[in-house]
């Protein structure tokens, strides 16, 4: 795809003649438009009367969003480009009801909201980039007198590797006055959110996204009704200020809607606007969102995208509007981006679902949730994203209610409210879609269906653009995620490229093996835009697609698909059907239970004797929580007795629940959430005598990897201290909010395991992970296919360390597997590792039938080398079995250049410098203004200047204070705890001497802090409190300068820095003088002796010094002038060295050493 973007940057305050209309709405149909309800069919987009409804049918009683993706067109955020979207919000029918407007990476579905979205209701303005990862989230200015008639804009300008992100508020009513606006920056690393956390962290730049415009139905009691947002105007500014859609034709069109495949999702055009919503109340947090497919975005150094949206209005007050950009590689239910989310009393910028850079509920645009413009602007620079956040009055001549600009950095950038940025690069580079999105934000299960009405899905790209924009996948099917499929079913998507896609471009690859034109997939359509299909599938297979497309200069884009063609025949245990306590027992079950809606006739939870709905279990007999049990509430829906949360699933929607009545009988598919690591579910049914392959149905968001083991219970089920034996192992991936089949593996998820099942059998899941949020991991069902006799069961892996693609530091550098014994035992004799190619020597303990393999890696691996391991062994019966696995070694490892000898360093204890600054400066919590404080002439005032000498770190704002791990933590120098310990910076500089090995430490501080020695930075925490454990590998034993930086802005001020010892587990403070071992600090620390050639007449001496020699350091040589006929050289130096060659002539002799 050719084109050129003009060079010039501005932001376009009016409706400027180069604004492009995406859609105005005008025409009565909703067209563009991808809706997004979670699949709940609950979300509706309508146009009627020249503007764009996005609303919900229904109150879900819960928070909600719907989301209206302009899908015809794509937008990629550039270096030296500005992309703009807007979209005029006409109104909001409750406070609650957010409109949001934004850019989402196409290859990130939209339920993820990961992208950039300002977000608008009656009283907040957020920037978001992710579902609760919000830059900010404003609450104060004029904007908020302006609930109505403004314009949301949002523009994103890359800036080398960052994103510039500007959000305006204009008044419509008064010349499209500015009533709001702020810039925020995106970077490659994590930046400072004040809601969530920036994870991932980099910008979306270089990725095509789409423009999206959101209603979030934020109903935190489930009482509200259902929320709608009215907009107008969806427009884009790119090149000539392109407008997505305007949703004047009345046909939802390039919007690819998400709603969880639920049904409940609404997307549509009416009367020139889009209504995003969903038809039932989910009864659950839930949303809808819709990504414009039809073209992406990308945030390159230099370019600013901006996204808009005219939020119309929301129909409640917790009904979030959001505008994202998602990256394409991000699926959108992940809502990883940058993603500004607004309400009625919030404005979020967020980085993904619970990552928040702010969450902001104070300004001029509380209570402002109908005709204003959300704006979300991303800009490039260097690896950074700069986003900035704004809300226009549409009423006001588009004044600026509110702005907020953050930047998203390469680092771990600290975010207001959530999950850690992590991982933390900005998504600069990376092609992404417009995503709008409907949040419904009810938090107890009692808000009516949300929907926002929008307008207008605009975006402006600012700067120079590549030449060569990507081709865009469209119109993927089967559905992500879906299931129970026939094998008739065909792979079919579209391929649009304006210079056109040959066949040989285009490969589906099916379960590991590619096909092409050549070899099954059929190509259709013309070159620009491409139909595909393939067909051929097969019965009870579960499937993973990998549809890649390229262009005639390498540009590519790519869909992942999951899906599966299992029989509706297959066993199905629902993962809240476990055991319960019957009339006259524990551990009773229900081999064929009934399908029936949740609630009876009176409201009450809908108890049937052939159901588990109501049921309750014995804990330490049918189940095992850390939740406590009879707390009923919103998540424990289905057995509101016992401490299981059990929550709607938000799967796609299953036939037996469909033939059951579905959501309008009010029958729900039930999951489990709240996961922690020891709980576990019993599960008893009477199975027809086979072998079977066995799945988890899960879906893992935010969280890397998770670990199950599905066990069989050898003693008697209705009772306590049962006794089990592992089949095997369920190794999860992170898969957004979508749920995928995570199949039964051996403990390292290299093969698939086989059960044997006959007659009465009691099966557990036992949980080995924590979702450390509580709500980002849900499991449905297990599903038992048959298949052919295994044959003898031979000795299975059952765990180890460390699994297949993982990162692993110094500490952790080891081999540890082990292996159960089943119907043939172990081979001790047998056992074989290979790292990298070479058998080593492993050490095999056997105990009961369980074989424990382990190996110490010595010497350690490199940081950043991947490690191959090749494990193998053989039974009883002479039959091996192999598995090769790879992993990745990180840590960091000191330079020994500048260090000391041993034994040179002296004066015990750390220089401590405090600075601090008025009480009334408002500066922000982040390592990178500490360090402008701390620098020398530094321009930020100082109302303290204090220098003291600290024996140990263990400091407190508190007299007297004990925080953290330590007591009797000593005042920070200088401050006087009666008046102001607030914007503090401090450094501590000391040497430390260290043993050749692996060194371990840990730090306590609140709020950031940074270790470095030699200018490596080897431990960091930017923004909040935290206790960070970090690790230093020392090659040569020596005296080694460090040095500390640590800030506080506001609230409690701690810091503590200890080391941790690697056996015990032990805490030391560095420097303790009261522990014998403890690390020892030093103040100052002898020169090491300097390099000297020295030479001899002998090889055997005596040597002497020779003066005569030259040496240069920088270049590694030394020069000495011939002397006699024969002579002995060698350097003596603190460390190490090594003479690499020696060159005579001339007169003199050349030393090369390194």
């Amino acid at each position: 795809m050719k084109g050129a973007i003009a060079v010039a940057l501005f932001f376009t305050l009016t409706h400027s003649p180069l604004a492009r209309v995406l859609d105005d709405f005008d025409d009565n149909k909703v067209t563009g438009w991808e809706k997004f309800d979670f699949g709940s069919g609950n979300g509706f987009l309508k146009e009627e009367d020249g503007q764009f409804t996005v609303g919900m049918y229904q109150p879900p009683g819960q928070p909600f969003f719907v989301a209206a993706t302009y899908e015809p067109e794509t937008f990629t955020i550039e270096d030296g480009v500005t992309l703009e979207f807007q979209i005029d919000l006409i109104g909001a029918n409750q406070i609650e009801a957010y409109a949001a407007v934004g850019f989402i990476p196409t290859d990130i579905p939209v339920s993820q909201l990961s992208g950039y979205s300002i977000v608008k209701d009656q009283t907040d303005v957020v920037l978001a980039k992710g579902l609760n990862k919000f830059f900010y989230d404003i609450t104060d200015g004029e904007w908020t007198e302006k609930p109505d008639n403004i314009t949301l804009s949002i523009s994103m300008t890359g800036k080398g590797e960052n994103v510039l992100i500007t959000t305006k508020i204009l008044d419509i009513d008064n010349n499209n006055v500015v009533l709001f606006e702020q810039t925020s920056t995106d970077t490659p690393g994590a930046d400072d959110f004040q809601t969530g956390e920036d994870d991932p962290p980099a910008p979306f730049m270089g990725k095509p996204g789409n423009f999206v415009v959101l209603l979030y139905h934020r109903d935190l009691t489930g009482t509200l009704p259902a929320s709608k947002i009215t907009l107008d105007n969806a427009r884009v500014f790119q090149h000539e200020s392109d407008t997505l859609d305007d949703f004047n034709d009345g046909e939802v069109t390039d919007w690819e809607k998400f709603d969880f495949g639920s049904g409940n999702g609404i997307l549509k055009e009416e009367e020139g606007k889009l209504n995003i919503g969903m038809h039932q109340a989910p009864g659950q947090a839930f949303f809808v969102a819709a990504t414009y497919g039809a073209k992406t975005f990308t945030i390159e150094d230099g370019t600013t995208i901006e996204f808009s949206v005219d939020l119309i209005g929301a129909n409640q007050p917790d009904s979030f509007a959001v505008l994202s950009f998602i990256p394409k590689d991000n699926p959108v239910s992940t809502l990883t981006g940058y993603s500004m989310a607004k309400d009625i009393n919030d404005i979020l910028l967020a980085k993904g679902l619970g990552k928040y850079f702010y969450d902001k509920t104070e300004g001029d645009w509380i209570e402002r949730e109908e005709n204003i413009r959300l704006v979300l602007s991303m800009t490039g620079t260097g690896n950074s994203v700069e986003v900035t956040t704004r809300v226009l009055d549409l009423e006001n001549n588009q004044v600026v209610l509110f702005e907020e600009t953050v930047i998203d950095t390469v680092g771990v950038d600290n975010f207001e409210t959530g999950d850690a940025d992590d991982p933390p690069a900005s998504f600069i580079g990376k092609p992404g879609n417009f995503v709008l999105l409907l949040y419904h934000n009810d938090t107890n299960g009692s808000l009516p269906a949300s929907s926002v009405t929008l307008d207008n899905a605009h975006v402006s790209v600012f700067g120079s653009a590549s030449e060569n924009q990507p081709p865009i996948i469209t119109a993927v099917s089967p559905a992500i995620a879906s299931m129970f499929l026939p094998a008739s079913t065909k792979i079919t998507f579209g391929v649009n490229d304006d210079q056109g896609i040959e066949p040989d471009g285009i490969s589906v690859t099916l379960n590991g093996t590619i096909y092409t034109s050549g070899n099954g997939l059929t190509v259709g359509g013309t070159a620009t835009a491409r139909e595909m299909s393939l067909g051929g599938l097969t019965a009870g297979v579960n499937y993973h697609a990998v549809i890649t497309v390229t262009d005639v200069d390498g540009k590519t884009d790519t869909r992942n698909l999951y899906f599966d063609t299992f029989s509706r025949d297959n066993l199905v245990i629902e993962s809240e059907d476990y055991n319960f306590v019957g009339w006259d027992d524990y551990g009773e079950f229900i081999d064929d239970p009934k399908v029936v809606p949740e609630f009876d006739e009176g409201g009450e939870t809908n108890w049937d004797e052939g159901s588990y709905i109501g049921n309750y279990g014995a804990l330490g007999v049918d189940f095992f929580d850390t939740n406590a049990s009879g707390i009923g509430g919103p998540t424990r829906r289905y057995r509101p007795e016992d401490g299981v949360s059990t929550v709607a699933a938000l799967d796609l929607p299953r036939p037996k629940f469909e033939e059951a009545g579905g959501a309008n009988k009010g029958v729900v598919d039930f999951g489990v959430c709240e996961i922690a690591e020891g709980e576990w579910l019993n599960y008893t049914r009477t199975f027809k005598a086979g072998h079977y392959e066995v799945y988890l149905r899960q879906a893992i968001f935010d969280i890397d990897s998770t670990l199950c083991t599905l066990e069989r219970v050898t003693s008697a089920a209705n009772e306590e201290e049962q006794t089990t034996e592992v089949l095997g192992s369920f190794l999860g991936r992170e898969s957004g909010v979508e749920f995928r089949n995570t199949p039964l593996t051996d403990g390292l998820g290299l093969h698939p395991v086989v059960v044997s099942l006959s007659g009465k059998s009691t099966l557990r899941l036992t949980q080995h992970s924590t979702d450390p949020n509580g709500a980002y991991w849900y499991q449905n069902y297990l599903l038992f296919r048959p298949v052919a006799d295994p044959g003898k069961l031979r000795p299975l892996v059952t765990g180890g360390a460390p699994l297949p693609g993982s990162s692993v530091g110094a500490a952790g550098a080891g081999l540890s597997v082990t292996v159960m014994d089943r119907q043939t035992k172990l081979d001790v004799s047998s056992v074989k590792v290979a790292i990298n190619g070479e058998e080593l020597g492993a050490e095999v303990s056997t105990e009961d039938g369980i074989s424990t393999i382990s190996l110490a890696l010595n010497p350690l691996p490199p940081s950043g080398e991947s490690v191959q391991v090749q494990l193998s062994y053989g039974d009883q019966d002479g039959v091996r079995q192999v598995l090769n696995w790879s992993f990745h070694m990180v840590y960091s490892a000191l330079s020994a250049e500048g260090a000391g000898l041993p034994g040179s360093g002296s004066d015990p204890g750390f220089d401590v410098r405090l600075v601090q600054a008025p009480l009334e400066l408002d500066l922000n919590s982040s390592i990178a203004r500490a360090e402008a404080q701390l620098a020398e002439g530094s321009d930020i005032e100082a109302v303290v200047d204090s220098t003291a000498v600290a024996e140990v770190i263990n400091y407190s704002q508190d007299v007297d204070g004990s925080s953290g791990n330590f007591p009797s933590d000593t005042l920070f120098p200088g401050i006087n705890p009666d008046e102001n310990h607030d914007n503090m910076a401090m450094e501590a500089l000391t040497h430390l001497e260290l043993s050749a090995g692996i060194h371990q430490f840990g730090v306590v501080a609140d709020d950031s802090f940074k270790v470095e020695s030699g200018g490596q930075v080897i431990g960091i925490h930017d923004g909040g409190s935290s206790t960070t454990v970090f690790e230093i590998v020392v090659s040569k034993a020596g005296v080694y300068p460090f040095r500390m930086v640590w800030e506080e802005t506001g609230g409690s001020a701690h810091l503590e820095w200890y080391s941790i010892d690697l056996d015990t587990g032990t805490k030391v403070l560095i420097n303790d003088p009261n522990t014998a071992d403890s690390i020892k600090a030093y103040r100052t620390m002898a020169a090491p002796p300097p390099l000297t050639v020295q030479s001899a007449s002998a090889v055997t001496g005596p040597y002497a010094a020779d003066d005569a020699a030259v040496i240069d350091t920088a270049a590694g040589t030394a020069v000495i002038p011939l002397s006699g006929n024969a002579r002995f050289y060698r350097l003596s130096s603190a460390s190490a060295l090594k003479i690499s060659s020696i060159q005579v002539g001339n007169g003199k002799v050349t030393l090369k050493y390194e």
